[in-house]
């Protein structure tokens, strides 16, 4: 995992993506995952909403294959993506 990564892409048609993610899942040099702690008591729907669709913006930006909202206070975690095959990918690194 890669800390504290800025997050930057052309959407296209004027619209510009700027951001910074908590941690970024990288395998060979390709960002597999993107993870986004948050420390919010009690997130409202609306709170997770927005959080969702940063981070969907992030995996689309980033080319991963999915995304974590991981709220700490509550030990939830929401994916965005294709968590099975993310899972399945880290399953298959080998460990030093």
């Amino acid at each position: 995992m890669v800390p504290e990564v800025a997050i930057w892409t052309d959407e296209g048609g004027g619209e510009l993506l700027a951001g910074r993610a908590d941690a970024l899942v990288v395998l060979d040099d390709e960002v597999a995952g993107v993870v986004d702690w948050k420390s919010d008591f009690a997130p409202t729907l609306e709170d997770k909403d927005r959080y969702a669709s940063q981070i969907a913006d992030y995996v689309r930006a980033t080319g991963a294959m999915a995304g974590a909202i991981v709220f700490v206070t509550t030990r939830e975690v929401v994916w965005i993506g294709e968590r099975a095959q993310l899972f399945e990918l880290l399953i298959r690194v080998p460990t030093t």
